[in-house]
């Protein structure tokens, strides 16, 4: 009598757990919103400062050339995702100076207003002070997003209770100019920016080895397609690295990465802020 009460109690429970964790599983732009109202006014700025007070790069720290290149590219941020940016940025900065060291060429897939590449140009250009962006490429297509996958739809409730299934980033959507990056990035003139839609615009690279490639393309179809190229190209030791894989409002960077890995027996790692990475071997 006991073991079957226990058992219709645990079968209960599970049936409770599983209706939570599915309702929030798919309804991500819910779990978003409500991360920004739980910031509301907590001190932002002071934990900030505490938690990035460290690593520093040569003389500066690395929180303030965060900052300072979030606000040159007038880069949107909310008061939930500046935490997640803010460490994802260190992790792309220590692999990014790494892959100096490792032959190949580096490339950054999305690049919207250049925050990234900026910081992290600037960032290598303390270790060897006449880094001027050679071998960096930059892709993106100016025009923001391209068409959504099923992949990439998730559960949107509106105010009126109504619910659909659509991508977080419709075709179009936000996008920035050419003429914005390139005055971004003035103090590099050797970094070299190609306009077009992936993977098309993989044609106008160099055919070359990679030490360092950021896949920031947020939905499914780049995402698959920037791994097929690139990972083949890859130096051993090159690293290719996504920001996007654990994010809810991104499911198609993550079903793109799971695909590939595991058609092609590639090996990955997921960090604690859900970034993931590629070590070639």
């Amino acid at each position: 009598m006991i073991l079957k009460t226990l058992k219709a109690s645990a079968s209960t429970f599970a049936r409770k757990f599983s209706r939570l964790s599915n309702d929030r599983l798919h309804r991500p732009a819910l779990d978003v919103s409500e991360m920004n109202r739980i910031h509301g006014d907590a001190p932002i700025g002071e934990c900030l400062e505490i938690l990035f007070d460290t690593p520093q790069f040569g003389p500066h720290r690395y929180i303030d050339l965060f900052l300072q290149a979030m606000k040159e590219t007038g880069t949107a941020k909310t008061r939930s995702n500046l935490f997640h940016r803010a460490s994802a940025g260190v992790n792309l900065a220590k692999f990014f100076l790494y892959s100096l060291d490792i032959e190949g060429a580096r490339a950054e897939c999305g690049v919207f207003r250049g925050a990234s590449a900026l910081l992290l140009s600037r960032i290598a250009r303390i270790k060897r002070p006449d880094f001027a962006g050679a071998d960096y490429f930059l892709i993106d297509s100016f025009e923001g997003f391209g068409e959504e996958n099923e992949h990439d739809k998730v559960l949107w409730q509106g105010d009126d209770s109504n619910t659909e299934f659509r991508t977080a980033f419709p075709a179009g959507g936000i996008g920035t100019s050419l003429e914005t990056l390139q005055h971004t990035l003035r103090e590099f003139p050797g970094v070299t920016i190609h306009k077009g839609w992936i993977p098309e615009v993989f044609a106008k690279l160099p055919e070359t080895r990679w030490s360092f490639v950021y896949l920031d393309v947020d939905i499914y179809e780049p995402t698959l397609a920037g791994l097929e190229y690139f990972y083949p190209r890859m130096s051993p030791g090159g690293v290719i690295i996504t920001d996007d894989f654990g994010h809810p409002m991104t499911p198609g960077v993550r079903k793109a990465w799971e695909q590939y890995c595991v058609a092609n027996e590639v090996p990955y790692i997921v960090l604690d802020n859900l970034q993931a990475v590629i070590l070639r071997q």
